[in-house]
């Protein structure tokens, strides 16, 4: 229970750090951007292959304009298992990408950018590059080792703790067939 409080609390702690720093701090942006990240695949366990590929107005579109949620939306084409996936984003959520694209995302590429985690040069970060920015930084503020992977693994896990026995939400929340 200590771990998971520790894993659920670290995007805000990570962001608040973030919006301490000078507003020119490409570092700090790139904290933000593993705290986003973190909170994304709590909210919604997608694998590291899509989460990079994230594009704005793409896969992040927002149905009810500027002041509706945000939804992650994978096509068919682009999972594994050829499933499409959907997720409506909960409001801290929406509003942690909000601030991301408004106050961090802009010191690491222009506005013409698509990719929702660039790189400092503005092109899609490597998956390699946040996947071990994610680990490491999990670890150094945790203790916790945990892979992005996992997190699916997390998500499955906590969702029966709340509701024993409902695969089949499980088996839809995590794309599989």
């Amino acid at each position: 229970l200590r771990n998971r409080h520790l894993l659920l609390d670290l995007p805000g702690r990570l962001f608040a750090e973030a919006g301490r720093a000078p507003t020119s701090d490409v570092r700090a942006a790139v904290t933000a951007q593993i705290g986003l990240a973190i909170e994304i695949l709590l909210m919604a366990p997608i694998r590291m292959k899509n989460l990079i590929a994230l594009r704005i107005g793409e896969h992040l579109v927002r149905p009810g304009g500027s002041r509706g949620l945000y939804h992650l939306v994978l096509h068919e084409t682009e999972t594994k298992n050829t499933e499409p996936i959907e997720f409506e984003l909960p409001r801290h959520l929406t509003d942690m990408i909000d601030l991301y694209l408004s106050r961090f995302r802009t010191r690491l590429c222009d506005d013409g950018c698509p990719w929702l985690f660039p790189n400092i040069k503005g092109d899609q970060k490597a998956q390699a590059t946040l996947s071990q920015q994610i680990v490491e930084t999990i670890h150094k503020r945790t203790g916790i080792t945990i892979t992005p992977h996992q997190f699916r693994h997390l998500a499955a896990l906590i969702f029966l703790d709340a509701e024993p026995g409902n695969f089949e939400a499980v088996r839809r929340v995590l794309g599989h067939r």
